[in-house]
């Protein structure tokens, strides 16, 4: 996990579908000085959004999208509304649903400095 470091201590909602791949992502970040919360589908992350106003998200483009029913646009768009930069982990051809509002996408697979480094990038963007 050594490596790249992030540049910040940020706060990281973390909205995958796989318990596994959900804890180590929070194994990792919290390593690096992250406070997370993690949830597993859009309306469990829309009630995090509000309690913990993360700096970032990461959703991964496996989150079922078939049962939303706009839940998702909602989401989206209220994590923007917040302030909070979008990172969506997946292969490049599927995320272009995510595109509306996405700051950030890191293609699968991934190795853990990148996706630091690219939480790092968002980070900085939004503050330049």
């Amino acid at each position: 996990m050594e490596g790249c470091r992030l540049v910040g201590e940020f706060k990281v909602l973390i909205v995958d579908p796989s318990e596994d791949t959900s804890e180590v992502l929070r194994v990792v970040l919290e390593h690096h000085g992250c406070r997370t919360v993690v949830a597993a589908n859009f309306r469990q992350s829309s009630q995090l959004l509000q309690v913990f106003r993360p700096d970032v998200v990461i959703l991964d483009e496996e989150v079922d999208r078939s049962t939303c029913q706009g839940t998702e646009c909602t989401f989206v768009s209220s994590a923007l509304k917040s302030g909070a930069k979008i990172l969506v982990l997946g292969r490049l051809r599927s995320a272009k649903g995510f595109s509306s509002g996405t700051v950030a996408h890191l293609q699968k697979p991934y190795h853990y400095q990148q996706l630091l480094g690219k939480i790092n990038q968002i980070m900085e963007l939004a503050v330049a």
